[in-house]
């Protein structure tokens, strides 16, 4: 279903809206869930880099998802 979510919305709003950060954020975690770390990190990077281009680097749903990377990173060795 976030897989389906996040197609839809890009394919609606565009690869860098800033409304597509949360699809990718809880299509990572579920990955993350799922023990696929790799494409987790990389949506949650894609999150990251969409929020910064929207808000700037210190907006608090930035510093969130790094927290969330950083999290993950920590789980992967």
């Amino acid at each position: 279903m976030y897989l389906r979510a996040h197609e839809v919305l890009e394919e609606v709003l565009g690869r860098e809206h800033a409304k597509l950060a949360t699809p990718l954020r809880n299509l990572a975690n579920l990955y993350e869930d799922q023990g696929k770390l790799e494409p987790a990190r990389q949506l949650h990077q894609r999150s990251i880099a969409i929020l910064e281009k929207a808000f700037g680097p210190t907006h608090r749903k930035v510093v969130k998802g790094k927290q969330n990377l950083s999290r993950l990173m920590q789980l992967d060795g």
